[in-house]
């Protein structure tokens, strides 16, 4: 019973995980893009905080009930799930954090544009990782 529970608790947040990741990656970005420079650099500096804390708050959750799950059930796919979710920790330390910086710290909009391209290119990346980890939790659940 508590199993069950984590299995369709920890899907649930790798879902909401793989669907915020894919707003992003599908809407916000390309929407975006299509704007001045000044714009474009607005309109990430609003959307950032509260994004970044929403995901950082779902992954602090996320990869230990993949953990916890994985305990409970036995099932071997729940560590295959937690892999790219735990991946993201050090992927968004090396390489996303350095453009966040910059683009926080930019004093106007010259060069906004090429490092707000640059960090869409890389949260694609996250999305993908993302989707891989809910279908991960999907592939868990089928294949007990």
């Amino acid at each position: 019973m508590i199993a069950n529970i984590s299995e369709i608790l920890v899907t649930l947040t790798v879902g909401l995980m793989a669907g915020a990741t894919s707003y992003s990656s599908l809407v916000e970005i390309p929407i975006r893009a299509t704007t001045d420079e000044a714009s474009q650099l607005k309109n990430w500096r609003l959307v950032f905080p509260k994004a970044s804390g929403l995901l950082r708050t779902i992954g602090m959750i996320t990869v230990p009930l993949l953990v916890l799950t994985w305990y409970l059930t036995g099932n071997i796919y729940w560590i295959y799930a937690a892999i790219p979710l735990f991946l993201l920790i050090p992927f968004t330390a090396i390489a996303i954090a350095k453009t966040n910086t910059k683009l926080l710290n930019l004093k106007n909009a010259d060069g906004a544009m090429n490092l707000i391209s640059s960090w869409g290119k890389l949260h694609h990346i996250r999305t993908i990782m993302a989707i891989c980890s809910f279908i991960g939790c999907l592939l868990a659940i089928s294949l007990k």
